[in-house]
C-alpha cells in the first residue's frame, strides 16, 4: 500500500479515481489526538513480582519495536534513557530524521531508534510555533510513548501528587516515532497514512495510534498493517459513558479504553456556610491557599460564555462532537479544488 498527497485542481479527483490500482481518493481531513500507578494496578509491577508475573514472562517487552503515531517525542525525558540497551535489532530499517531541535545523532539512541515527521497537507495555523521535526511541542506524543515503553524512573510526581516510580507497559521495548499530529493535536489523514506506510516498511512490531477520525470511520492503512503481522492498537477516545461512544471500533485492531483506578486525589472545598464538600482535584499549590472565599462557577458554562458563537475549543483527549465531520463538510463545499489524498496498489508493486 502506498499513498500520495495531491493539491487537486478541477477534475483531478475523477481522473485519479479512474486509474488502475487506485483504491480511494478522498479529502485530506484533520483529526484529533485522543500516571505512576496504572501498570501496578494492572498487575504489571516492574519492581515486585505479581501473581501472574506477566511482565517478567514477556521479558519486559525486550526488543519489541513500537511505532507511535502522534505529536512526536521529547527525547531528553528520563523515560527514554538507553542505558543498558544492546544493539538496535537488525530487522529495523527505519531512519532518524533530523529537523528543528532534533539532531539525529543526539535525539535518537538505542531506545528511540527511529523518528520521522509529516507536515504535508497540514493547516498553516497548526504549524505556527511548531518544531519542524519529530520534537514534541504538544506533549501528547511523549506522554503516550512513555506510557507504552518508558523505562523506569523513580521519585516522580505531579507537584507532589501521585508520587512514586513511573514506567511503561513494555519498559524494555524500542520506540519508533512518527509525528503526524501538530499544534493542539491536529492530525491530517494524509500524514497519518504516510506514517503508517513508513512504519510498515520500517519494521515495527506494534503500531500505536492514540487518535481518531470520525466516530465510525476507519483510519486507512491499518488493515494492511495487520495483514503484515503488525499489532495495531488504538485509543477508544474520551467520550462516554453513554452507548456507542467508543472510537476506532474496527474488528482488526485492539481498542483500549481508560478506566477507573485504585487511587484518588481527595480535595475539601469549604462553602460560605461552613459546609464542606469532598471532591477530587489535581490542585497542589498550597502556597496560594487563603481564607478568602471565591465564587463558584461551572467551568463549561464559563468557557462557552467567553467565546464567540462561531468558535469551538477543542482539547487533546476531549473530542468535541465527531472530529473530521466538520472538516469533511468543508472539503465537500470546496468542491474539486479541495486537497485530496489517495492510496494505491501500483501494478508493478512499487511505491507511489
Amino acid at each position: 500500500m502506498s499513498g500520495a498527497l495531491i493539491g487537486a485542481c478541477t477534475g483531478v479527483k475523477q481522473i485519479f479515481q479512474g486509474l488502475p490500482g487506485v483504491v480511494c481518493v478522498k479529502p485530506n481531513t484533520q483529526h484529533k489526538t485522543h500516571t505512576t500507578q496504572s501498570w501496578e494496578f494492572l498487575g504489571l509491577d516492574y519492581y515486585q513480582a505479581s501473581t501472574s508475573d506477566l511482565l517478567k514472562k514477556a521479558k519486559y517487552g525486550e526488543d519489541v519495536i513500537v511505532g507511535v503515531v502522534d505529536t512526536g517525542i521529547w527525547p531528553e525525558s528520563r523515560s527514554f534513557d538507553d542505558s543498558g540497551y544492546g544493539l538496535v535489532p537488525a530487522r529495523w530499517k527505519g531512519i532518524c530524521q533530523t529537523g528543528a531541535g532534533f539532531n539525529a545523532t543526539i535525539s535518537c539512541n538505542k531506545k528511540i531508534i527511529g523518528a520521522r515527521w509529516y507536515a504535508g497537507g497540514m493547516d498553516a495555523e497548526e504549524l505556527k510555533g511548531e518544531y519542524m521535526s519529530a520534537r514534541d511541542l504538544n506533549g501528547h506524543g511523549t506522554h503516550v510513548a512513555s506510557t507504552i515503553a518508558g523505562g523506569p524512573v523513580r521519585n516522580v510526581s505531579y507537584g507532589g501528587l501521585a508520587a512514586g516510580a513511573a514506567w511503561g507497559g513494555a519498559p524494555r521495548a524500542r520506540l519508533a516515532v512518527y509525528k503526524a499530529c501538530w499544534g493542539r493535536g491536529s492530525c491530517g489523514s494524509a500524514a497519518v497514512l504516510a506514517a503508517i506506510d513508513d512504519a510498515i516498511n520500517d519494521g515495527v512490531d506494534v503500531l500505536s495510534l492514540s487518535l481518531s477520525l470520525s466516530l465510525h470511520e476507519e483510519i486507512p492503512g491499518t488493515l494492511h498493517a495487520v495483514a503484515r503481522g503488525i499489532a495495531v492498537v488504538f485509543s477508544a477516545g474520551s467520550d462516554g459513558p453513554t452507548a456507542q461512544t467508543v472510537w476506532n471500533a474496527v474488528p482488526w485492531v485492539l481498542t483500549v479504553a481508560a478506566s477507573t483506578i485504585d487511587r484518588s486525589f481527595p480535595t475539601v472545598i469549604t462553602l460560605g456556610n461552613n459546609e464542606k464538600l469532598v471532591g477530587q482535584s489535581l490542585y497542589f499549590n498550597a502556597t496560594l491557599n487563603t481564607n478568602e472565599f471565591h465564587s463558584l462557577i461551572y467551568a463549561e458554562m464559563e468557557r462557552t460564555s467567553e467565546e464567540p458563537e462561531s468558535d469551538t475549543v477543542e482539547k487533546v483527549g476531549e473530542p468535541e462532537g465527531e472530529p473530521g465531520v466538520e472538516q469533511q463538510e468543508q472539503a465537500e463545499e470546496q468542491g474539486d479544488d479541495a486537497p485530496v489524498f489517495g492510496y494505491f496498489y501500483p501494478a508493478d508493486g512499487g511505491d507511489v
